[in-house]
Parts: C-alpha cells; structure tokens; sequence
C-alpha cells in the first residue's frame, strides 16, 4: 500500500494543479526566466507572469536577479526563477561499486545541501547491510534535524531495476542478485538465464526497515544518468540523443522525455549474442574480448592478456597495450567485437534517428567513437544532411544526486496528480 505523501500534497495544494507544469519546467532547467516560460509554453508574456506572480506571492518560487552580461555603461540582469527552500526534502541514494553508497539530502530548492560516500559492502541484498544502511540515513537526518515528515521521496539509483524490482547483476556496483546462484560462465554454458527468477521485489526487501521512512522509490541508474545529461547546459538542448551505458544498455530521450525498453528496461538489448555465442552484457565490450582471448590462449595462442594470469576480466590497461602495440590477436578481438557492437547501434539508430549518440565515459571509447562514425556516417538526422554525432559523456556524484532528486519529484508528482 503506497503511503500517503503529506508534504507533497500540501506543496501541490498550495501551488494548484495548473501550475504543477510550470513548476516542472523550472525545477528541469527548461525555463530560467518568465520570457523563457512564455516561449516554452506558448503563451503570453502577461499570462506566464501573473502565474509567476501567484507562485512568488505564496513564497513557492524566487525570482532572484542575476547577471546575464556587462555592455559598456550598462549591466542587463534577468530575474532567474527557482524553488524556495523549506517546503520539503528529498533522499537521494546512489548505489555504486566505486566509489560505493553516496547519500545526499536535498532540499525543495533542490541544492545539495549533505552528501556523503561509504564503503558497499553489499553482495546479495543482506538484511544487515539493509539495516544499516537504514540506520546511517536516519543518523544523518537527525543531525540535520529533518523529520521523517518533511521528506517527500527516499530513492535509490540502483541499475537492473524495472518496477521496483531487480534482478541479476555482476557486482557491488549493482548489489542485488536474484536468490538462485549464477555466474556468466553458466549462462553462456547452459541457457540457465532464461530460467532464471528476476524478481526480488525492493520495496517489501527495503520495507522490513524503511517502515517509518517517506516512500521509497527504486530507479534504473540508467535513467538517473539521463536525467543528469537532460539537465547539463551541455546537453538540454539537443532534440534527441541515444545513451549508451555500461554494456549495451540503452535510454532514449526525446524532447527530454526519457524513454527505455520494455517495462522501462534498460539492459535488454544485452541479451543480444555476437557471432561467436558470448552475451553481451555488462563490461561489453571488454568482457566480451577478455573472454575470446581467453579462449584463444587455452588454446595456445598468445597475446599481453597473459600477463594477468589467464584471468577472465582483462584490465583495460593490457589491451590498450595490445591495442597500441598492434598485437594481432588483441587487434583482431577488438575489432570483432566493436564492428558487432556497431551493428547493433546501426539497426537501433536507423529507427529512431537521434540527433546525437552519447557514450557513457568508458574504456576504449575513442576507439569505439571511430568505429561507430565509420559505421553510422552514411545516415543522417535531416534533410540538411546533419550527420549524427557520436561523443562521450560523463556525470559526477553531485550532477547524479541532483538528477535522482529532480526524478523522484518528477516520479511521486506525477503519482499523486494521477490518483487525486
């Protein structure tokens, strides 16, 4: 049973409904100013600002003055609009292997205003790490003094997640693995992934000791990192653009709408097999290569890799090596695996035809932008012949928090606008 969202509802109460939009476009970084507002919305410039007027009169908005740019004799300013403080917070949670758990608290200005990273020592969704986990952000809300009340969402960026539940992933960045044991090795050798259990539903696994917290709220890393991209300066103003994350997970934004795979899954395109039968999951390409060298060296041929021991994973490191020396067996691997990922990109490009294609940062992602130019430079956005750019994106802690905190106001408003 969903609980009910005292501070949320009071916000939307004061703010009314009709507002709700306006706000949204403030608080995504869509619109900074009234004139801004009134060009996104089409609609006049008297409207927007008797709106406008209402929200600063309730003390939900600012209209702070800042300066846009300095003319001799003269300095313009624009009035950029934001969020008072004080009317509610958000946790927000992010769940990585490095550089582990980072909890940040934010404010309804939606300015960070606590952060602080931990060591993950999540492996299987144990109830002790559960607790806590549970225990420091309690300890950390009663040294803010925020009350359980004032809190409108608690999410968690948490990858593999679709619908509050989730299911196999490698490691700690992940945490949460279905109960049956697994390993890549046996799901290559035995089909076992297509019998396998997904479901760990997190809301009644995180429920036993959130009780007492605001509602809980799980969302796909991937869509978070999204959102991060939808709100840089860098990024906002692009149509449509296709996110590859780690693997061959994939979002796709359009007119900042966030958009993902069945059940907004993002790793489903993962499960696709290469040529020679390797899944291609969540370090693709890389886990993918390490495999076939391998492979190969069992069979004794020779390549860098074997310097680390015969390893499954092969750090980036030795196959740069291999890479830059030109050895070629590691040339080989590489390219066979990059011209396969290519592929896959081409077929997913050709039907939705985004203007751009951004690369979470990653190993080999200057090779990997050459071959997917090479592979998509014969098709075009436009009648203009706009060719489609290929660059690589990064987002830190702060922009993540940040991006969860806007999501989950997103999520829990557009819930409670549809149930009232």
């Amino acid at each position: 049973m969903k609980k009910n969202n005292i501070p949320l509802e009071n916000f939307l109460k004061t703010a009314g409904k009709a507002n709700y939009k306006y706000i949204r476009a403030i608080v995504k970084n869509q619109a900074q100013t009234q004139t801004e507002l009134a060009k996104l919305f089409a609609v006049s410039r008297a409207n927007i600002s008797g709106r406008i007027g209402d929200l600063i009169k309730k003390k939900l908005i600012t209209d702070t003055s800042t300066v846009s740019s300095v003319r001799p004799y003269k300095t313009v300013k624009k009035k950029k609009l934001g969020l008072r403080p004080g009317f509610f917070y958000i946790v927000a949670v992010i769940i990585n292997q490095e550089p582990g758990i980072t909890i940040g608290i934010i404010d309804s200005s939606f300015k960070i205003i606590y952060q602080k990273t931990t060591a993950n020592f999540f492996t299987n969704l144990e109830d002790s790490e559960i607790q806590k986990l549970y225990a420091g952000i309690s300890e950390i809300l009663h040294k803010k003094k925020i009350c359980f009340y004032e809190i409108i969402a608690l999410a968690f960026a948490v990858k593999g997640v679709i619908n509050q539940q989730t299911g196999l992933l490698y490691n700690r960045s992940t945490s949460f693995f279905s109960q049956a044991s697994w390993s890549p090795h046996a799901a290559i050798n035995t089909n076992q992934m297509h019998n396998m259990n997904f479901a760990c539903d997190l809301d009644k696994k995180f429920g036993k000791f959130f009780k007492s917290m605001p509602p809980l709220s799980f969302i796909n890393a991937l869509s978070v990192e999204c959102c991060a991209l939808i709100l840089s300066e860098e990024h906002k103003k692009t149509g449509s653009f296709l996110y590859i994350g780690n693997g061959l997970a994939l979002r796709l934004v359009s007119s900042q709408n966030i958009i993902g795979g069945l059940d907004h899954a993002a790793g489903e395109i993962g499960m696709c097999k290469t040529g020679s039968g390797y899944l291609l999951r969540d370090v693709f390409p890389l886990w993918v290569i390490s495999q076939e060298i391998r492979i190969r060296m069992k069979n004794g041929e020779q390549t860098l890799a074997e310097y680390e021991n015969y390893r499954c994973n092969i750090p980036e490191e030795i196959l740069r090596k291999g890479w830059n020396m030109k050895d070629p067996l590691t040339v080989s691997v590489i390219t066979k695996a990059f011209e396969e990922f290519s592929a896959i990109i081409r077929n997913i490009v050709i039907a939705c035809m985004p203007q751009k294609i951004i690369l979470k940062n990653r190993p080999f992602n200057d090779v990997l932008i050459w071959f997917l130019e090479k592979n998509l430079n014969d098709i075009y956005f436009s009648s203009q012949q706009e060719k489609i750019s290929v660059v690589s994106g990064n987002t830190d802690n702060n922009e993540l928090l940040h991006a969860l905190a806007v999501y989950a106001f997103e999520r829990e408003m557009k819930s409670l606008i549809e149930t009232h």
